[in-house]
């Protein structure tokens, strides 16, 4: 074999055989690591129009591998090896700009090239891009429903922390509309994928579950004006932590139904209801 430079072989000219060559310099298979020589195959291999070759050059070059920290060139190959079809560059991409440690921090950019990576079907990205929704921070105004539809987004393609988000949010009615049943299939599904924290997701609403039954029997009482059938079930449904049944018991202290009168504790009731929950309406 031909040899260039310190004994070295000479790179051959196949846009793969470059890839994989640099792989082996790369990892040390049947060879000295070498991380110099990985970043000259990858490099020429981009030179040849190889998505890959632009990606690994472009990855030693944002972590420093065979060279010093380039962010502007790692942005370069990137950039290239996205449009030479490889989709989750646009991702890596998206990553560097939502970064402070890589010193190029721009929360739109780092937004469109998610929603690249996201719209190619990169589930990493639909996270992130759910978590900037929710940050607010960079630029990017809090969009509730953009972040639930990304959290769903990520979940349907199987992340289970999406799945687990998709789950809360139905419980909470943060960005979609409350509907239990739903949370408890997300969270199961999390469960399921091994996601720890859906196991007391998923007992928050059993018990969410239970309040909602006590104010719903309690609230169907009080729209008959029977509030002395409303009391327990909305005391119950208040004490698991109903800011509903807050606002509605507290209305009942205020007015003197089924309850005697004390119009300071009724108004603070209220008062702290609303705090808890400003879309309670009782009265």
């Amino acid at each position: 074999m031909a040899l260039f430079g310190f004994g070295r072989p000479k790179l051959p000219e196949n846009p793969q055989e470059l890839v994989d060559l640099g792989l082996d310099y790369y990892k040390g298979n049947n060879r000295a690591k070498d991380l110099d020589m990985a970043l000259k195959c990858f490099e020429k291999a981009a030179q040849k129009g190889s998505a890959a070759g632009a990606r690994n050059a472009g990855l030693m070059y944002r972590d420093g591998e065979g060279t010093r920290v380039n962010i502007q060139t790692a942005l370069t190959y990137l950039e290239q090896s996205y449009h030479l079809g490889k989709t989750n560059s646009a991702f890596t991409i998206g990553l560097i700009f939502a970064k402070e440690e890589y010193g190029v921090l721009d929360v739109p950019k780092a937004l469109h090239w998610y929603t690249i990576a996201a719209e190619a079907g990169n589930s990493n990205a639909m996270y992130n891009m759910a978590v900037l929704y929710g940050n607010g921070k960079g630029g990017i105004p809090v969009d509730r429903s953009k972040r639930f539809y990304w959290y769903m987004k990520a979940a349907e393609a199987g992340d289970k922390e999406a799945q687990y988000y998709v789950g809360l949010a139905f419980m909470e009615a943060d960005g979609c509309e409350k509907d239990l049943l739903k949370a408890a299939y997300w969270a199961q599904k999390s469960a399921n994928n091994g996601d720890k924290d859906a196991v007391g997701l998923l007992e928050k609403i059993e018990n969410q579950k239970t309040i909602d039954e006590n104010y719903r029997a309690g609230k169907r009482h009080w729209d008959a004006k029977d509030y002395e059938a409303a009391l327990q079930p909305l005391k119950t449904a208040m004490e698991a932590g109903s800011a509903e049944a807050k606002a509605c018991l507290g209305y009942m202290y205020f007015t003197g139904n089924a309850v005697a009168r004390d119009a300071q504790t009724g108004f603070d009731m209220m008062a702290q209801a609303y705090k808890d929950n400003s879309l309670v309406a009782c009265y």
